[in-house]
């Protein structure tokens, strides 16, 4: 996704600003910049755009969320009182496999934290006498790519999404960095 800005701009015609702004334009834009991504192969079908979509949002995470949301389909209200309906799609949703026995939660998949991000403190059995919950800013995919960034000096045991995916970035025995000392 980063970089991407003036990709769109070179490939639609409307200046940076103006995609940052004006939503259609925006819409265009990324749609500009999947099909330069997925290429000149004429794609048969969703399913077939899974590869594009894992280059242009960073991996695998990133796109498999964007295809559980089309298989699910989707609905949302703005503040501007516009709606979106998005029909589920009949599209096949890759499964990213991690090695469960990494993880403290059965459910979780394990999506380690940059070691740099966290402490490892092997604590031992841990008794848990408080949970801190934060609300990211972005997406599930986001918050585990951004804790797997060497440059976010951040972490959290688990990234919850929308939709109940588990994904353990710190083992409890660790001190993730979300909450300060």
């Amino acid at each position: 996704m980063g970089g991407y800005l003036g990709r769109a701009a070179n490939l639609t015609g409307p200046s940076e600003e103006t995609l940052k702004t004006e939503r259609a334009a925006n819409i265009g834009g990324g749609a500009a910049v999947l099909a330069a991504i997925a290429g000149n192969d004429r794609l048969p079908n969703l399913n077939g755009w899974y590869e594009a979509v894992d280059e242009y949002g960073g991996g695998d995470l990133y796109a498999q969320e964007v295809f559980e949301t089309l298989k699910s389909g989707a609905s949302a209200t703005i503040s501007t009182g516009e709606s979106l309906q998005l029909a589920s799609q009949g599209v096949e949703v890759p499964k990213i496999y991690a090695a469960q026995s990494s993880t403290d939660y059965g459910r979780a998949v394990w999506s380690p934290a940059y070691p740099g991000n966290y402490t490892q403190a092997n604590r031992g059995a841990p008794i848990i006498d408080f949970i801190v919950i934060h609300i990211a800013q972005g997406s599930y995919s986001g918050a585990i790519n951004w804790f797997q960034n060497p440059r976010a000096k951040v972490s959290a045991h688990y990234v919850v999404g929308r939709r109940g995916s588990v994904a353990q970035c710190v083992h409890n025995e660790d001190i993730a960095w979300h909450a300060g000392h």
